[in-house]
């Protein structure tokens, strides 16, 4: 049997690729993705793009806020490009959004909320491996029948 990348698909899905409404893990794609790699209506994640999105490289049509931030309407960040980059508007409207309050923290605190999940797929992947490999007989004539 051999083992795959861990893939989720479901109403709230966790995995090292997760597809859902909630998404939770390394590349996710959902209504609200939290993913390194994150595509959603609401995105949050180290590479994020969708409606609103957040994370250290955001790509948002409404608003994106982060390191790098390209957005239509507004965006900040120290890179910023949209309408209404950095200024007055783009303040307030990402101050404003319940969205970007909570998503600023969690993308700043909760990385290891990502990686979870992937570094949990990888430990499985290796106990099955060695479990695989300790019931299966050696090959006959192979290098250590000769030593």
């Amino acid at each position: 049997m051999e083992c795959c990348l861990l893939s989720a698909v479901g109403a709230v899905s966790v995995g090292g690729a997760a597809v859902g409404i909630l998404t939770i893990g390394g590349i996710g794609v959902g209504l609200f993705s939290f993913a390194a790699f994150a595509l959603g209506w609401r995105s949050i994640g180290e590479f994020s793009a969708g409606n609103l999105a957040c994370g250290h490289a955001a790509l948002g049509w409404l608003a994106a806020q982060g390191r790098y931030a390209l957005a239509h309407n507004c965006a900040m960040g120290r890179s910023a490009f949209a309408l209404h980059a950095n200024d007055l508007i783009a303040r307030s409207l990402i101050s404003k959004s319940i969205f970007f309050r909570y998503a600023s923290a969690l993308w700043k605190y909760g990385s290891m909320v990502i990686w979870a999940p992937v570094m949990l797929q990888t430990w499985q992947m290796a106990r099955v491996r060695r479990a695989a490999a300790a019931s299966t007989p050696p090959a006959k004539n192979s290098p250590a029948d000769r030593l």
